[in-house]
């Protein structure tokens, strides 16, 4: 972490923000920050590297995050409705509860990602990376699916009403998903088995037939 850019961005968005915009070169360093309810709306973190951070709760309401790090960061319940996440890594991070409603997520990684009872209504996740994504409970009514990656993500209890889902990749192909499990949970602290198989089949049947409807 780089105090300068966090003693920055503690003076607020409108500061940081001007910052960024005199300073377009620095490659942000925020890894690690704490903070608890922090209030981020409309902050410009494009390509920030903020990977580990604990921003539970926080506001990022229209955030620009385009290109950012966030891989292993704890955001649960925090606010990103419309944010832009294009690009974005956020590998193995908790978004559980998380309102992600009309948030731009175009080729975002979100491999093994947490996203249990989170809001993706309308968002956009063309071609975005979810496999082994945990989705169990989310909402994603009208998201845009489209090319996305959905290998082994787990969909029980999800709301996918009036999803796009053309092009997107719903099966394993030979023998890949199997090292994709076992990099994404096989050491995992909180998930210590795959899903029952008849689980991952009713998934697949469901995503399958909201394809078919789509087309």
């Amino acid at each position: 972490m780089n105090k300068n850019h966090l003693y920055i961005l503690q003076k607020g968005t409108n500061i940081w923000n001007s910052w960024i915009e005199e300073n377009p070169q620095l490659e942000i360093d925020l890894r690690g920050i704490y903070g608890l309810n922090l209030d981020l709306q409309g902050i410009n973190l494009e390509k920030a590297d903020l990977r580990g951070s604990y921003l539970v709760g926080a506001f990022l309401e229209g955030a620009n995050l385009v290109g950012a790090n966030l891989s292993g960061v704890d955001l649960k319940g925090a606010n990103l409705n419309n944010a832009n996440l294009t690009d974005a890594h956020l590998v193995g991070s908790n978004l559980r509860e998380v309102n992600l409603k009309g948030a731009l997520l175009t080729r975002a990684f979100l491999n093994g990602v947490y996203l249990n009872a989170a809001n993706l209504d309308e968002s956009d996740l063309r071609q975005a990376d979810l496999r082994g994504a945990i989705l169990e409970g989310a909402s994603m009514t009208n998201a845009n699916l489209r090319e996305a990656d959905l290998r082994r993500c787990q969909f029980e209890g999800a709301n996918l009403e009036g999803s796009l889902l053309i092009d997107a990749i719903l099966q394993d192909q030979g023998q890949d998903h199997l090292i994709i499990w076992e990099n994404f949970y096989n050491n995992s602290n909180t998930v210590e088995s795959k899903p029952e198989e008849n689980l991952v089949a009713q998934n697949l049947s469901h995503l399958k037939t909201l394809a078919q409807n789509a087309c």
